[in-house]
């Protein structure tokens, strides 16, 4: 598919590749064209429009024709950029993790905040758990911008770990998320329990019936393990916070991004299992994204650690 005739202006390029995104039906074709071609140009939006009147040399015509065709067929744009900006930190992205969604960041921020203030109140380096990590976008913001902090990243996928610990390495050694491979909490150290100070999960949440309705590039390019959440897309969602007390200390917080319409079942959950349910927290759009909710006081989460486990943590 050609996008880009010969000769054609910087600008020009970026006005026939925004029209042919727009007939694909991507709603920021726009936004998408500009990002493409500088990607190819090395260079940011400003200079593109800076040097709009230069013309393309053919190398890069080529290659604009071929990441505009990608997108056309609805390949996420950030599988083809190869990566993306997660708060801070440049997060490589293909497909063996879902993409980062803009709102998660909202969910690393509240988590980032809770941290600090835990380490501006206390003398204890923070603990934190990050659920479900895929990518490892939330844990390498978490790492990056709280100091001191000792954090754990789980997923059931091996794939998906395999680029969490790619997009770790960025990170400086003493700084970079211990992995774990395995179902949920199964893989973490038993020594953990009832010693959290926050557990972060972005789990699947799509019922498994609405899966054929999502966006191409959602349904066909992100693992189906990290969408389907069960019959009602609660499956995951039903355990973390059933088993979330056990791991957090007391007034310790779970923070775990939800579909849209689940915060009242996820909250009566929450409740169910004594957690102390927060407001909730908004996506952009004011919608009701993100459980947030405390373990009370009590001695619930000892029960999974020894003496001597929770020892080991502290050396």
């Amino acid at each position: 598919m050609t996008v880009t005739a010969s000769p054609t202006s910087v600008r020009q390029g970026i006005a026939a590749a925004a029209d042919l995104l727009d007939k694909a039906g991507i709603a920021t074709a726009h936004n998408d064209a500009e990002l493409i071609i500088g990607s190819v140009l090395g260079v940011g939006r400003t200079h593109l429009y800076l040097g709009g009147s230069t013309t393309l040399e053919d190398r890069h015509r080529s290659q604009i024709d071929e990441l505009v065709s990608r997108r056309a067929r609805r390949e996420p744009l950030q599988h083809i950029l190869g990566s993306v900006t997660f708060r801070r930190v440049e997060i490589a992205i293909d497909g063996r993790a879902m993409v980062p969604r803009p709102e998660t960041e909202l969910l690393a921020g509240a988590v980032i905040d809770h941290l600090d203030l835990e380490r501006a109140q206390g003398t204890r380096e923070p603990l934190a758990v990050d659920l479900c990590t895929g990518s490892g976008a939330i844990a390498a913001a978490i790492a990056d911008e709280v100091r001191g902090v000792r954090l754990w990243a789980a997923d059931i996928s091996a794939d998906a770990l395999d680029l969490a610990r790619q997009n770790f390495e960025s990170l400086p050694e003493g700084r970079r998320p211990q992995l774990c491979h395995g179902d949920l909490f199964a893989p973490l150290p038993r020594a953990l329990a009832g010693r959290v100070d926050v557990i972060v999960a972005n789990p699947p949440y799509v019922s498994s019936s609405d899966i054929a309705g999502l966006d191409p590039e959602v349904r066909d390019h992100d693992p189906l393990v990290a969408l389907d959440g069960g019959a009602d897309g609660l499956g995951l969602i039903r355990r973390i916070v059933g088993e979330a007390a056990d791991w957090l200390r007391p007034e310790g917080l779970l923070a775990m991004e939800i579909g849209e319409s689940q915060w009242p079942i996820v909250a009566g959950l929450a409740v169910d299992a004594g957690l102390l349910v927060r407001p909730p927290g908004l996506d952009y759009l004011g919608v009701e994204r993100f459980l947030l909710a405390s373990r009370l006081t009590g001695d619930c989460g000892a029960r999974l650690g020894t003496h001597r486990d929770r020892t080991e943590i502290e050396k």
